[in-house]
């Protein structure tokens, strides 16, 4: 997102990674799936505050009205003379003269956002706008079930969603994919015994049975693109909602299999063949 505000080439984007409470701002959290829009409007308005302070300081030595200047390409330059410019590396410490004259100092970008509109739920009414937005989507498997054992493979999971705009194509797919393959893993095999103290029993690896690598069905991932009109270049959140219907799916895939309702989770194979011999 700042390579494209900046039109610039993105591995001319870097990213300092180490969290240093000294310098770092606070940020109390990104919640449900709101990092790419929560972080990126406050990118694109840190990008915007660095741009505005970028020609601030180029206009001096170019001679021209700030609103006169562009920045792209590594450069801030007069829109109608792209000929004169000066690269973002002799304005982004501060100007300098020929003589030795300095000029404007340091351009750090600052920007945050705050979701806006955004109330509680009234408990009497419902009443409220709990949510930034709203990610649409369908999903469906492909199962099939062993009535011997009630054991269940899933052959084939599928997902359509309208994410606003496609931001990463391979990082999107690996979002959702990622989901579902999680939704899987707690619709058949994770789920917890306790013993009377309300103490899980199976907390160990060992008896807490997460899905194989070689468990995973074939996925189908699609994307619909309905820009979100206040998100970051149109996008919206994509991460958890590919969870949200696989679980469902999966119970109606293996009840029409084996005939009898799964309004239970995880439908693991001992249920289903308590189920089928019931």
């Amino acid at each position: 997102m700042l390579a494209e505000r900046f039109r610039d080439d993105p591995a001319r984007v870097h990213i300092n990674f180490e969290v240093c409470t000294s310098h770092s701002p606070h940020d109390w959290a990104t919640a449900a799936s709101r990092s790419l829009f929560m972080a990126g409007l406050a990118a694109l308005s840190a990008a915007d505050d660095a741009i505005a302070r970028i020609k601030r300081i180029a206009s001096e030595p170019l001679k021209c009205p700030e609103d006169d200047l562009e920045v792209a390409g590594g450069k801030v330059f007069v829109r109608d003379d792209p000929g004169r410019g000066l690269p973002l590396g002799r304005v982004a410490l501060g100007y300098q003269y020929p003589d030795g004259t300095s000029i404007g100092g340091q351009v750090i970008g600052r920007g945050a956002y705050i979701a806006r509109n955004l109330t509680g739920i009234d408990p009497e009414t419902g009443a409220g706008n709990p949510a930034l937005e709203w990610t649409l989507g369908a999903e469906a498997v492909e199962v099939e079930v062993d009535p011997a054992d009630g054991a269940v493979k899933v052959l084939r999971a599928v997902c359509a969603m309208d994410v606003g705009k496609v931001v990463n194509p391979l990082s999107a797919r690996a979002n959702v994919v990622g989901a579902m393959a999680m939704a899987l893993g707690f619709s058949l095999t994770e789920g917890f015994i306790f013993d009377g103290d309300a103490r899980p029993l199976n907390y160990r690896l060992r008896d807490f049975k997460t899905p194989r690598f070689n468990e995973e069905p074939s996925y189908d991932v699609s994307f619909v693109e309905t820009p979100q009109g206040d998100g970051p270049f149109g996008a919206r959140g994509l991460g958890e909602q590919g969870v949200l219907g696989i679980p469902g799916a999966v119970a109606n895939a293996v009840s029409r299999a084996i005939g009898k309702p799964v309004d239970s989770l995880p439908i693991t194979p001992e249920k289903i063949w308590r189920l089928l011999k019931d």
